[in-house]
Parts: C-alpha cells; sequence; structure tokens
C-alpha cells in the first residue's frame, strides 16, 4: 500500500531537494523530527500539508489522535498509520521509529488512510 504513494511523492521532488528541506528541519528543531505523512490513495480525506515536525517524546497513538483532530474523523472511523506497509504500533515513540526506519534523504515516511470501523 505505502511504498507507491512514497515513491510517486520522491519521484517529484529531486533528492537533494528533500535532503535540504530535512536538514534545515533538524536544524531549526533540534529535538524534534521530520516526517511525511502521505494519503494513502484509497482515503477519501487529505490533509493541506504532508510534512510535519514532530517532537520526539510524541508516541504512535498521539500522532494518530492530533491527525484525527485536524481531519475531523467521525467516532465510527479508523484512522491508519502505515511503515514500511505495516502497521507500527501505538506505544512506540516516533523518535524510536525515526532511528531505525528514517530514509537516507532525513525524513520518516508513513502514509495515512482511513476505514469504517464499527460498520453504523
Amino acid at each position: 500500500m505505502s511504498k507507491s504513494e512514497i515513491k510517486e511523492f520522491k519521484e517529484k521532488t529531486p533528492i537533494e531537494e528533500r535532503k535540504a528541506k530535512a536538514a534545515q528541519m533538524l536544524q531549526d528543531n533540534t529535538d524534534k523530527f521530520p516526517i511525511v505523512l502521505l494519503r494513502s490513495k484509497t482515503c477519501k480525506y487529505s490533509l493541506p500539508a504532508h510534512k510535519f515536525i514532530i517532537d520526539g517524546n510524541m508516541t504512535v497513538g498521539g500522532f494518530i489522535c492530533a491527525v484525527r483532530k485536524y481531519l475531523w474523523l467521525k467516532p465510527t472511523e479508523g484512522l491508519y498509520l502505515y511503515l514500511q506497509d505495516t502497521l507500527p504500533m501505538l506505544n512506540v515513540k516516533l523518535s524510536d521509529l525515526y532511528r531505525t526506519y528514517s530514509d537516507p534523504d532525513g525524513f520518516l515516511y508513513m502514509v495515512y488512510t482511513n476505514q469504517e470501523d464499527k460498520g453504523f
């Protein structure tokens, strides 16, 4: 699911530009981490921005809550974040994910999608 969205994003933006943007974000915010959050092709909601600078102490669950509030999702809809085609555990800190899974260009790439959870 997530590889095609990430590949398309990387093809649109040269690696030098992505590296420079990530380096600038890291320099301006030493205790935060740059994340690129891309919309899945199956998701019906869209964020106006896709680059975020996130506090390293924030967990995946906290990040999902922040994105849910921004998207104004109904309580019956689930929001899922994929990291390299897997769902990361909700209690993992984003800083740990960044150190393990960040791209050589300096960003951590994640893809989000929604799904009707409760069937209402």
